[in-house]
């Protein structure tokens, strides 16, 4: 499936992830222009990328049954404020919560977010999730102010799906 696909159902995002986790942003970095990722087939990259580390606070799925404490997710786009990227997938923020769907890259040990923005959720003081994104980009999945208890229910319960809709 392509970070470019459109997931509907929760049970989309399981079937594509490789972990899926609540955890809080520690720390980012940018990679300079010039970059040469395994998954770029040796090709040079001609933008910056981000890398975002998560700290696991609670870890939803790990399907590749290693119980990481942190992950690294590889972003295109610099750290602000050079924000060009912001619109089409804004970058998570330091400090911040988020429920995240991870499938690994082509490097090892950095993993896209499911979707793109699709597998990107953010999740505020009082425990309340939200998409990255406005609703008509965020089809089905779009939650605006809900409990992350609910949330979470309704993504355990949800069965693994293998295709997207």
């Amino acid at each position: 499936m392509s970070w470019a696909e459109s997931y509907t159902k929760w049970g989309e995002h399981k079937g594509a992830s490789a972990f899926v986790l609540v955890g809080n942003v520690d720390r980012q970095r940018t990679v300079a222009e010039g970059t040469v990722f395994p998954h770029q087939n040796s090709r040079t990259s001609f933008i910056p990328w981000t890398i975002t580390t998560f700290v696991v606070e609670r870890l939803l799925l790990d399907g590749l049954g290693t119980n990481p404490g942190k992950l690294e997710a590889l972003q295109e786009g610099p750290i602000p404020p050079n924000m060009w990227s912001s619109t089409v997938f804004p970058l998570p923020e330091i400090g911040e919560r988020y429920l995240v769907f991870f499938t690994p890259s082509l490097t090892p040990n950095l993993f896209y977010s499911v979707g793109a923005f699709q597998g990107t959720f953010h999740i505020d003081q009082r425990d309340h999730v939200g998409a990255l994104k406005p609703e008509w980009m965020q089809g089905e999945l779009c939650i605006r102010d809900a409990p992350l208890v609910k949330v979470l229910e309704a993504l355990v319960t949800a069965p693994i799906l293998d295709g997207v809709s």
